[in-house]
């Protein structure tokens, strides 16, 4: 786990590939958030609970509890399920209809890096 400054945005990047979550967090600790990394769905749902996450970055293929499930979880929880969700994952465009209505952005692997830093800024903003 990465913790940053404590008055920057939290963002909860839910990464199962270390050196994919590693550049996700260099990335938005550089634009100025504190990055917080988790390598799997179950350790997800528990540290939302403990850091509050302004915004989450989840990838929807991981072993054990998918991205998909994690997702459902947190729109399910009424504490939880207004934090906006951008979704990073190189099956992002096999969202269902009702999947990607829960999520404020998709980003597909590859993803840009100025692509990153706008999508979590602006589900930061809204």
């Amino acid at each position: 786990m990465l913790w940053g400054g404590s008055s920057a945005k939290v963002v909860l990047v839910v990464e199962d590939d270390p050196s994919i979550g590693e550049l996700i967090a260099a990335v938005l600790m550089l634009a100025g958030f504190d990055p917080v990394i988790v390598r799997d769905g179950e350790h997800a749902l528990r540290t939302v609970r403990e850091v509050a996450p302004d915004v989450i970055t989840l990838d929807l293929d991981m072993p054990g509890i998918d991205g998909r499930a994690v997702l459902r979880s947190l729109r399910s929880d009424a504490e939880w399920r207004n934090v906006p969700v951008v979704v990073v994952s190189a099956n992002s465009d096999r969202l269902s209809t009702g999947e990607s209505g829960q999520v404020v952005q998709t980003l597909p692997k590859p993803f840009e890096v100025g692509e990153l830093v706008q999508a979590v800024s602006s589900a930061v903003q809204n």
